[in-house]
């Protein structure tokens, strides 16, 4: 029988950060993108992001205790 529980993978994602990404990500609307201010200060995002209106708040995340700065990136829909 397998084992109930393995070591992680290299690439395997545990704990606050996955709770911070998923809480980011749920506040946004349609057409919208949500990343937090480490992510929008990562190696290369900014270039991503230039070509596209982006605001910033400070929002009050569940179980995060105090306010996290967000970037809300706002994608145009497709004409289909």
């Amino acid at each position: 029988m397998p084992p109930v529980t393995s070591l992680p993978r290299p690439k395997d994602y545990f704990g606050q950060d996955v709770n911070i990404a998923a809480r980011v990500q749920g506040l946004a609307d349609v057409n919208e993108v949500c990343i937090s201010a480490t992510v929008m200060e990562a190696p290369g995002v900014a270039d991503i992001v230039k070509s596209r209106p982006v605001s910033c708040n400070y929002e009050n995340l569940k179980g995060g205790g105090q306010k996290m700065e967000v970037h809300r990136i706002t994608i145009p829909p497709t004409q289909a």
